[in-house]
């Protein structure tokens, strides 16, 4: 902060310089920048959308000498084109020149499967400074897995045996079903 002390002419009065006196005189430096994001994060990064809608709060914490503009985020999928949850954060502690926003978001259970992106947009001031580009806050991971229970696998198939001296060859044909499971273990006996 710069400081003056001294006196200063303020006006002529029939010909004589009037002076006043000043103790301090403070000048803030220009805000000139946009705010400056501080931190962010997301409630939780991983869902199963078969479980239900995926709910999670974004929360961004900003300062700016003039005052913070409500930031607007959005959510979209990586690959699908699908959005999600795009408009302003309200906040909710601190002040607009220092302050935690946040804003609470759903991906329905209809959404698209996969890594969904967190996106705060350029941010502005009261005065209209703007911060450079986007920020990926996080990445949210949805699946829409089912869970089936297992079940036992079918038989194998054209099960063949053919003997030798003290020796056996056995073959088949895995199972139509593996009962849900991703590998199936066949225990042979001879």
């Amino acid at each position: 902060m710069n400081a003056w002390a001294g006196a200063v002419p303020v006006s002529k009065i029939g010909g004589t310089s009037v002076a006043e006196s000043v103790d301090q005189v403070s000048l803030a430096a220009p805000d000139i920048n946009g705010p400056v994001f501080l931190s962010g994060s997301v409630s939780e990064t991983s869902f199963n959308l078969a479980d239900g809608p995926a709910t999670f709060t974004v929360t961004v914490r900003l300062a700016d000498p003039s005052g913070v503009k409500a930031p607007v985020i959005a959510v979209s999928h990586d690959t699908s084109g699908q959005s999600n949850g795009f408009g302003t954060m309200q906040l909710v502690s601190g002040t607009q020149t220092d302050g935690t926003w946040e804003r609470q978001v759903t991906i329905p259970a209809s959404g698209a499967p996969g890594s969904w992106k967190v996106t705060l947009y350029p941010l502005s001031d009261l005065l209209g400074n703007d911060s450079d580009g986007f920020r990926t806050i996080d990445t949210i991971t949805v699946t829409n897995a089912v869970d089936t229970p297992l079940t036992a696998p079918s038989a194998p198939a054209k099960v063949t045996v053919a003997g030798g001296n003290a020796e056996a060859t056995v073959s088949w044909t895995a199972p139509a079903s593996d009962g849900g499971a991703k590998d199936t273990l066949i225990n042979k006996h001879v």
